[in-house]
């Protein structure tokens, strides 16, 4: 194996187990959002959809490079890991009432990127099949629009002087839900408008 083709398959593992941690983030995000509205059963739910998805993306993580060099018991417990990890998700978007495809928004960037890094590279990687086209896209499904207004903000698609005010709301947010988090307390309603979370 040339060292081109080392670096492309570890380039692209390195972009399965991503999609897979995309996934976890924007799901316990959603969580710890819900619980901040109210929402009951919400941060659980966001916890335990971080909880199974993180365990499939370490699994993944730990998987061979090459996807030809994969045994079948590899194979096997990854896809029953990857179908409990989206039963998770599925419980946050029965919780929230809603669905949302944020991570497979962030999940086609990254991808265009690693083909693009392929590209440079100089090779094409027929031999290593984009994993989107397997297990992923029928075990990760569809999430809601909450995440979505989240990134707006960040990409800056709000009105230019609502940007600032927005970043910090969002950072004090997100500092918030993580000190409670890691003191196992639970996170308070948001009630003041200055703090809203759209």
């Amino acid at each position: 194996m040339s060292e081109a083709t080392d670096a492309i398959l570890d380039l692209r593992h390195a972009n399965e187990f991503t999609d897979i941690e995309n996934t976890a983030i924007v799901y316990v995000l959603r969580g710890w959002f819900g619980s901040l509205a109210a929402i009951p059963g919400a941060i659980e739910a966001g916890d335990d959809a971080w909880a199974f998805t993180t365990l499939a993306e370490h699994f993944v993580s730990l998987l061979d490079k090459d996807p030809a060099k994969r045994t079948p018991a590899h194979l096997k417990i990854r896809d029953l890991l990857l179908a409990r990890a989206k039963e998770a998700q599925d419980a946050v978007d029965a919780v929230l009432g809603a669905e949302n495809d944020e991570d497979e928004r962030m999940n086609k960037e990254t991808n265009a990127f690693v083909n693009q890094l392929v590209q440079k590279i100089g090779k094409s990687d027929k031999k290593t099949t984009d994993h989107n086209d397997k297990s992923n896209k029928k075990t990760l499904g569809k999430k809601t629009h909450e995440v979505v207004r989240m990134a707006s903000v960040a990409d800056g698609e709000e009105e230019k002087e609502e940007e600032e005010e927005e970043g910090f709301r969002f950072s004090s947010v997100i500092a918030t839900l993580l000190i409670c988090h890691c003191e196992g307390r639970r996170p308070q309603a948001i009630s003041s408008p200055g703090a809203k979370i759209r």
